[in-house]
């Protein structure tokens, strides 16, 4: 039997799930090539990506990190201010971890000063183990979405630097999920340091707040890339660490290493 949470969610069965990825992908994919497609000479169309995998699956939201390994795919369609960018991520059985699909706009595109405005519906998967009529137990899937927008103003302060903010409001849709979350933060970036023999470094801290659900936590959370200039491939890794917070399961230091393929 399927309780009323998992009628409620899109997707109750683990075929399904899966069968959702498939179609979300191949719709992604025949939208590239269409986009490939009208690409016109005044504005043309570029389209990027990256498959990404890691020893942990993280989010900056506790309830929605994996904590097992996981891949991540990255796209990106953009024309002139306009751009496309889901993100799917999956368990490496192939389970689905959660769907993002972004929509982005570049609203300011200055010297020095670039104002990004961005909204999506997503999907996250959850699973479950349900007790049947039959008293036996099954394993199922359960779909959570969400709707969410971003704000994000970023300054260019030298060829390698910059600092900016970074805010998000997310919609929980579904019943048994935080209604609101806010979360805020201030970051910085330090891009393209050489090291040596052509080996190039890049960081990404930020400390940042968190409201889930009625409650709060402050973290500090900084990235880092490696790897050789002009090569797609490069070393990842992530780590957040909770400064002060009672949001439930962010009490952690997490951490991970990815391997990341870039392509354009």
């Amino acid at each position: 039997m399927i309780d009323r949470t998992t009628v409620r969610s899109w997707i109750s069965g683990k075929h399904g799930a899966r069968l959702l990825a498939a179609a979300l992908v191949m719709t992604l994919g025949d939208s590239t090539l269409e986009a490939q497609q009208t690409t016109d000479t005044a504005t043309p169309v570029r389209v990027s990506g990256a498959i990404n995998v890691t020893s942990r699956g993280i989010s900056n939201v506790p309830a929605l990190t994996l904590g097992r390994p996981a891949a991540i795919v990255d796209l990106a369609v953009r024309k002139g201010a306009v751009g496309f960018e889901p993100q799917f991520r999956f368990d490496l059985d192939g389970t689905p971890w959660s769907f993002l699909l972004w929509g982005r706009y570049r609203a300011v595109e200055g010297e020095r000063f670039r104002l990004t405005l961005g909204g999506h519906p997503s999907f996250s998967f959850r699973r479950m183990t349900m007790a049947t009529s039959d008293d036996e137990e099954r394993e199922v899937i359960q779909v959570r979405r969400y709707v969410a927008g971003d704000i994000t103003p970023t300054w260019t302060l030298t060829d390698r630097t910059s600092v900016g903010g970074y805010y998000l409001y997310s919609r929980g849709l579904d019943f048994g999920v935080a209604p609101h979350t806010h979360l805020a933060a201030l970051r910085g970036s330090m891009a393209n340091i050489d090291v040596s023999r052509g080996l190039v470094l890049q960081v990404a801290p930020q400390v940042y707040f968190l409201r889930t659900n009625g409650q709060n936590g402050t973290y500090v959370n900084a990235s880092a890339s490696l790897g050789l200039r002009g090569s797609p491939f490069s070393i990842n890794s992530m780590v957040n660490v909770p400064i002060r917070t009672d949001v439930a399961g962010g009490t952690d230091v997490l951490w991970n290493v990815s391997l990341t393929y870039a392509f354009r």
